[in-house]
């Protein structure tokens, strides 16, 4: 009974003081997300020497997006497959290196999954993701008239401007 105590302390206190372990590799990941706007999403785990770590991450379609991988494990190298919605996948990377990013676009909007492992070792697998927050249409796809601030469409009389 005596040991029951401090290991039920321990045990509680591990959902709490994981997270935490994932900071250093995620503040890594979001310094590569440069001239990008983050999703606002931690994706991070600690995952064991040979496991897996699965990541779902919704993605719209009209976006330049760049994925980027980290992990606090030295010499490690993350290995990570990109599936679409149908569990197809769309991209492989067998050891990226801590810090390395992948940019795209992609066809329609989804919910993709990631699954992460690392090449040796347990330690945390952390992405980040960031998108370009300029549409990815060409200028000739939109014309004035579809523009909600295209001045003929927006009269005073409408926002109860008087002059």
């Amino acid at each position: 009974m005596r040991y029951l105590i401090p290991i039920l302390a321990l045990f509680l206190s591990l959902p709490f003081t994981m997270p935490a372990q994932c900071d250093q590799p995620a503040e890594e990941c979001r310094g590569d997300l440069v001239d990008l706007l983050s999703d606002g999403q931690a994706y991070k785990a600690k995952v064991a020497a040979g496991s897996f770590a699965h990541f779902k991450v919704p993605l719209s379609e009209g976006f330049t997006y760049r994925v980027v991988a980290c992990t606090d494990v030295p010499g490690a190298h993350i290995r990570y497959t990109v599936y679409d919605g149908s569990k197809k996948a769309i991209f492989t990377h067998e050891g990226t290196q801590s810090g390395a990013y992948w940019d795209f676009e992609i066809g329609a909007t989804d919910d993709f999954t990631i699954k992460a492992s690392l090449s040796k070792g347990a330690g945390c697998i952390v992405f980040a993701v960031g998108y370009d927050d300029e549409m990815s249409l060409d200028d000739d796809d939109m014309a004035e008239e579809d523009d909600p601030f295209y001045e003929d469409e927006l009269s005073d009389e409408e926002y109860g401007i008087d002059n």
